[in-house]
Formats: structure tokens, C-alpha cells, sequence
């Protein structure tokens, strides 16, 4: 007669109770199928016990609640977070002309100067304003003296270090301040201005404040007219 080997756990080279997560292994239809062969081909001189037979079909429950789960919660957050975002792109209309500031280092040149906004800490003796172009070269350093705390800007004529106008188009600016000690004083690049209109890209909302579309997400304040 001829002997079928055995596949339970104990003499095959897998192990239904391996540490492995199982359902980076198989699935559970395949976990079915694993346990019904090996039922089928079990050796009749060592059938499978019946405490090892209940943690395999143990197991098997356990795999297909932890993969409903799985599924039923990233249904839950999908559905979340789109309403979520539909919350926001909503309340967003609500800000049309009213006046918001943002926190936001970049501004839009096109004739003329342009303001430059910022906010310190604390009392600053020296503070310098750096612009630079679409391609991160410095363009202009502007230096002040004995700015007080709070919301300041600088204003801007639109020309290089030499002296000569640049071209218009987009811009950033960073701002740093050191007090009469020279330690450092923090500073943080803002916007301020009447929102006129809100546009949508990739399903998140932009607040358009004169030439620039401003996130959502940067607004820290919303006053009225």
C-alpha cells in the first residue's frame, strides 16, 4: 500500500501558526483550501489532533474578521475624509470678501513695487528681508533697522542688487531679525488682503488675495470688511 506523507503542522515545511501575518501569505480563500487538502492527506497513523485542527479553523476566523475589519474601516476613512474635504471646499465660498492673513512667502511682481509682509516676535535691531527668483537665486537683500514687534513690511522696487529692474513674474522672500544682543528673533513671512475669489485644484481650496492663490491651510485669521 502506498503511504501518503503526512502534511499536518508538525512534519510539513509550513506552519499555519508561523508568525508571518497571514494575510501576506494567503488570503483566506487559499487558507480554506490549505486546511480541507491537508485534512484530505492527512496520514491515518498521525491524524491531526483536535486541538490542532481548532487553532487552524481558529486561525481561519480570525483572518477573514481582520480582513473585514480592514475593509470596513478604509471604507470608513475614505468616506471621512471626502466629506471632510467637501466640508472645506465649502466653507472656503464663505471667505469671499472678507480680508485673511496667511502665513505665505511669496509674492507676484509685475510694475512698479510691492510690499513685503512679516511679523516679529519681539523688538528686532536688524532685520534682513532676502528675495529670490523662480530658481532660488538671490536677488535682492533688504536691510532695516530697529523694527518694532508684530506685523511690519518692506517695500520692494522690483530691481537687483545692482540696481537694475527684474522681470516680472513670481517671487519668495524669507525674513531674518536678530535683537541688540544678536541672538536670533523669530520672524515668520505673512500675506494680508481681501479674498476675491477661490479656485479648486485636486479636489483642495485656494483663496485668491490679489495676484496670489493662497492655500486654505496657510490662513491663520479671517476678519471682516
Amino acid at each position: 500500500m502506498t503511504t501518503v506523507e503526512s502534511i499536518s503542522p508538525q512534519t510539513s515545511g509550513f506552519n499555519l501558526a508561523d508568525s508571518a501575518p497571514l494575510d501576506k501569505l494567503v488570503g483566506k480563500d487559499a487558507f480554506l483550501r490549505l486546511l480541507v487538502t491537508q485534512l484530505r492527506y492527512q496520514d491515518p497513523l498521525s491524524p491531526l489532533n483536535n486541538e490542532a485542527f481548532v487553532a487552524q479553523l481558529a486561525q481561519f476566523s480570525s483572518l477573514e474578521q481582520l480582513q473585514n475589519l480592514n475593509k470596513s474601516l478604509s471604507d470608513y476613512l475614505d468616506s471621512s475624509s471626502l466629506t471632510a474635504q467637501l466640508f472645506t471646499n465649502t466653507m472656503a465660498a464663505t471667505f469671499i470678501g472678507k480680508d485673511v492673513k496667511a502665513a505665505w512667502n511669496r509674492v507676484h511682481l509685475s510694475e512698479g513695487s510691492v510690499e513685503l509682509e512679516f511679523e516679529l516676535s519681539d523688538n528686532a535691531a536688524d532685520v534682513v528681508v532676502e528675495i529670490f527668483d523662480a530658481d532660488k537665486n538671490l536677488v535682492r537683500s533688504l536691510h532695516r533697522s530697529s523694527v518694532p514687534s508684530g506685523e511690519n513690511r518692506v517695500e520692494w522696487d522690483g530691481k537687483d542688487q545692482q540696481g537694475n529692474r527684474v522681470a516680472s513674474g513670481e517671487y519668495t522672500f524669507s525674513v531674518s531679525a536678530t535683537d541688540v544682543r544678536g541672538e536670533t528673533v523669530d520672524s515668520r513671512e505673512i500675506i494680508q488682503g481681501k479674498v476675491t475669489g477661490v479656485s479648486y485644484s485636486e479636489g483642495n481650496a485656494f483663496l485668491m488675495v490679489g495676484n496670489n492663490t493662497i492655500p486654505l491651510s496657510e490662513v491663520m485669521e479671517v476678519r471682516d470688511e
